[in-house]
């Protein structure tokens, strides 16, 4: 995985549990 996809993986983790709570 690059760098590039962990930190939108990081963000989208991070979106998603806002979200969804």
């Amino acid at each position: 995985m690059s760098k590039r996809e962990s930190a939108k993986y990081k963000i989208d983790r991070r979106l998603g549990e806002n979200i969804w709570g």
